[in-house]
């Protein structure tokens, strides 16, 4: 049986200490850790930049936002790096947002001229939105690369066990069929 237990990413491998779990579903493909085997990468995370199409911006790098009013996932600053944080995450016009629904929230009620989240947490929050505000045109910028993430486990033979089913259900649509029925 397979028991769940939702937590902040940052508290993930602090759970998978204390709590004495089997795995954690999402860290980064190249991360080491002692006593834990690192899956191959199965899903891909990408931070955009999104803004509402009728403020015309031009975004094509992180110096771009410079003065404009940013609201970003909680702890973008330290996911996405030096150059981010001296440039954007410092301003006083930028806060980090712990509830991702309240950025987009804020990028279509105009209480934020950019927001910064990943694509397809952004899909998602638009799709399920009823209100015709949710479907003024906006805008995605890509001025952050794409990430690979991988599951840990406390066995190699759960990681291969992983991997296999991943592979299995890639090759039969049902990986693809999963993604869609959210985004």
């Amino acid at each position: 049986m397979v028991e769940f237990q939702h937590m902040p990413l940052s508290r993930t491998i602090l759970g998978f200490q204390q709590l004495n779990a089997d795995a954690i579903s999402i860290v980064p493909s190249n991360y080491s850790y002692q006593g834990m085997y690192i899956s191959k990468p199965y899903i891909t995370y990408q931070n955009v930049a999104v803004s509402l199409a009728e403020r015309e911006l031009t975004i094509d790098s992180i110096y771009d936002l410079d003065g404009l009013i940013i609201a970003a996932f909680q702890r973008a600053g330290k996911h996405l790096g030096d150059e981010y944080n001296l440039n954007v995450a410092s301003s006083s016009q930028y806060r980090e947002i712990a509830e991702q629904r309240e950025q987009v929230d804020m990028l279509f009620r105009g209480e934020a001229e950019v927001i910064i989240l990943d694509l397809n947490i952004f899909i998602y929050f638009c799709k399920i939105h009823k209100n015709t505000m949710y479907q003024n045109p906006f805008k995605i910028h890509y001025i952050f690369d794409e990430k690979q993430y991988s599951a840990g486990f406390k066995s190699e033979e759960l990681k291969d066990k992983f991997d296999k089913g991943v592979a299995e259900i890639k090759s039969n649509g049902q990986y693809n069929y999963i993604l869609n029925k959210y985004l």
